[in-house]
């Protein structure tokens, strides 16, 4: 619907030249890899909008009554998504050109600051010499201040009144206002940043090192943050007050070596630090937020990132607590990182680097990321040992079988994860092209029937030379192996506690389904193309806001890993093909390890309700490890990669700026020996029909060897 688009930068390989290091707790976490050096940057475009209506309450745009969802960044959920009212001019319609200045979310400094601010400064800019107004709220002084500094503060204004609708003959609308950049390098928004600096006078602090507070409940609440600014005074840190002017804030973290502070708005500032200085940040480890790594990334300034737990509170949403034990650690890492840089005779760059060339980036090779291990004698699993932290098991425990074979099921033994879960190991008695409607069936009639004494049967099937018990379901087909080899002895009292089972199974995943919050998985040789799966999809959104992700086999060993998003609630993703997926030795586990990470990653950040185009674009994301020089640069947001290394006991190493940094370990997990045939839901539950039935997120009772 846009009459013009116009890109203000294209994503290029990116060469991160700075150390991103955390700490072995943060590097175990699911999501860690979002804080990776990142190795392309963004897409960033405007769009030119003709005859639109602009909601001003919202900030949703229309189109001839069709919402336009690249507004919904931030729209109130209650807002209406619809409207016939035509709209009325602005004041003092001149015909001019509109620039929408701001999303929903201006009022915070961080989107103030990284989003509305490079909207508006690149919109100027780029039509630099035609009548335009910009379309702003009443501003707050220190808002004003930054647009002074870019000299836009004299470009005349609409400004919005509450419970207006503006029907504008042409807007311009920037993607910097949706948020498209924030989890990525932009080297437009660096621009931005740079001609903010050149208007404020440089000015001598001797303050080194800052501490920014937390303020914004949002990311939880740092309960010991009082003990820990006495704890950083004695260090000698500057406690950064809120509501300093803006040239004197600017200047204060202009000149630091370095930044601390728990995630937060106010850590947006480090935009304004010379590259060489360092940002420490602290995040609670339910909230991993990689906006602030990436303008340390792109304005070249090392990072280190430490993750501490989430303690429950019945008085506070969610509240977390710094050890200071491991914050005095850190601060004599950082005292001895400014002794050597002195004793060195260097310092942080005395200006900021320049940005580079939008029109012709330089092709460059990724960096490494580096965790910092707080006892280097704690290293990671050795090679060959089954990864089975607690962060693995969150991130497999995250996701859904849906079907067709036993392999995902697998896969999460080799992490640890034995979930209880209806599809992990069964799959439907049907040729494979028939499989996936008997799922769809099954789903639109919520498994009404499914799993009573008269519908489930035990038998014993040849496997490998053994006989595995085996329960099916003749209602909807499925068959279901219990692991356990042997004769049926007692095949009443089977039939009995695999009905009661299957049917507790079939109720947690409908359960599993109306929250929403896995990611469904299916596989099958016999799904070839996107539209057989819209009904599986259509039957999942009537479930609950369900994610599918469609796995398929590849032969090309650069797309293992990777996702391809074919819509806002479907991905694809690929994994080496097999030959079984029942044999452990032919699974490729750490091709999984990589998907399950970035279809994570893309369902966290993916954009919030907004409505799914009738041709969505293909976005492909580049498998962990991908070199640089092979990302395709037509595509974008473009995911980070991981790191790779030589197997074994990581070797301590200290980095230019002598912080101490160990590369992260890959262990090369071998595939087990199939000695066990897979077990499944019904192992746990039959080998004695007293078992009590367990949650279906709870480990499963011990198994006998």
């Amino acid at each position: 619907m846009a009459t013009e688009i116009t890109s203000f930068e294209q994503a290029v390989p990116f060469q991160c030249t700075t150390e991103v290091g955390m700490s072995q707790t943060l590097y175990d976490l699911a999501g860690s890899h979002t804080l990776f050096a990142a190795t392309a940057t963004t897409d960033v475009r405007k769009y030119t909008l003709d005859d639109v209506v602009l909601d001003a309450d919202s900030l949703l745009l229309f189109k001839d009554g069709a919402l336009l969802p690249e507004s919904e960044y931030f729209a109130p959920p209650h807002a209406s998504r619809s409207v016939s009212d035509p709209g009325t001019p602005p004041p003092d319609d001149d015909g001019s050109d509109i620039i929408l200045g701001y999303n929903c979310a201006h009022y915070a400094y961080q989107h103030w600051l990284t989003q509305c601010i490079p909207a508006i400064d690149w919109c100027v800019r780029q039509l630099a010499g035609q009548p335009v107004r910009l379309l702003l709220p009443a501003l707050e002084p220190w808002q004003e201040d930054l647009l002074r500094l870019l000299g836009h503060d004299r470009i005349p204004r609409v400004t919005a009144t509450a419970r207006a609708r503006y029907r504008l003959k042409r807007l311009h609308f920037a993607e910097f206002l949706t948020g498209v950049h924030t989890f990525s390098v932009s080297f437009s928004f660096r621009q931005t940043i740079d001609h903010i600096l050149a208007a404020v006078p440089p000015a001598p602090t001797t303050d080194t090192i800052l501490y920014v507070p937390g303020s914004n409940f949002y990311y939880g609440v740092l309960s010991n943050e009082a003990e820990l600014m006495v704890l950083l005074r004695g260090y000698g840190v500057r406690i950064v007050e809120p509501g300093l002017p803006t040239n004197e804030r600017i200047n204060l973290f202009r000149n630091a070596q370095v930044v601390i502070g728990p995630v937060g708005q106010g850590l947006s500032d480090i935009a304004f630090c010379r590259p060489g200085s360092l940002l420490w940040e602290w995040m609670p480890r339910h909230h991993l937020n990689p906006s602030y790594n990436r303008l340390a990334q792109a304005g070249g300034i090392d990072y280190l990132g430490d993750v501490f737990p989430v303690m429950p509170s019945p008085a506070l949403n969610t509240e977390w607590r710094a050890e200071p034990e491991l914050i005095q650690q850190r601060m004599d890492q950082i005292r001895n990182r400014l002794a050597r840089l002195a004793a060195a005779g260097a310092t942080v760059v005395t200006e900021p680097a320049s940005t580079p060339d939008l029109a012709q980036p330089e092709q460059t090779t990724p960096a490494q990321t580096s965790p910092v291990q707080e006892d280097p004698a704690q290293s990671a699993p050795a090679p060959g040992a089954t990864d089975e932290s607690p962060d693995s098991i969150d991130l497999f425990r995250g996701f859904e079988p849906l079907g067709d074979g036993p392999e995902f099921g697998l896969v999460q033994r080799q992490h640890g994860v034995e979930p209880l879960s209806l599809f992990r190991f069964a799959s439907f008695d049907a040729p494979a092209e028939d499989r996936l409607g008997r799922l769809v069936a099954a789903l639109q009639q919520r498994f009404d029937g499914f799993g009573s004494p008269y519908t489930v049967t035990i038998a014993a099937e040849a496997i490998d030379g053994e006989r595995e018990i085996v329960a099916l379901e003749t209602r909807y087909g499925l068959r279901c192996p219990t692991g356990i080899f042997a004769d049926p002895t007692d095949a009443e009292t089977m039939v009995d506690s695999a009905a009661t089972q299957l049917n507790l199974l079939a109720q947690a995943l409908l359960k599993t389904l109306a929250a929403g919050d896995k990611i469904c998985i299916w596989r099958s040789p016999a799904t070839t193309r996107p539209e057989q799966l819209q009904p599986l999809r259509s039957v999942l959104r009537q479930l609950g806001p369900n994610t599918l992700l469609w796995v398929c086999d590849t032969d090309d060993a650069q797309a293992v890993g990777s996702i391809e998003v074919l819509g806002n609630d479907f991905v694809r993703g690929y994994v080496r093909r097999r030959d079984d997926g029942r044999n452990a030795a032919d699974i490729d586990f750490a091709g999984w390890q990589d998907l399950c990470k970035r279809a994570e990653h893309w369902r966290l950040t993916r954009p919030v309700a907004a409505p799914e185009p009738e041709n969505p674009e293909q976005v492909f994301y580049p498998p962990i490890g991908q070199p640089a020089d092979e990302v395709a640069l037509d595509a974008a947001p473009v995911a980070d990669s991981a790191p790779s290394t030589a197997v074994g006991e990581p070797e301590p190493v200290v980095t230019g700026a002598g912080l101490p940094m160990v590369l992260p370990p890959v262990p090369n997990i071998p595939a087990p020996p199939v000695a066990e045939q897979p077990a499944s839901a019904m192992d746990y539950l039959m080998r004695s029909a007293a078992v009590p039935m367990q949650p279906a997120d709870s480990p499963p009772p011990a198994r006998k060897s």
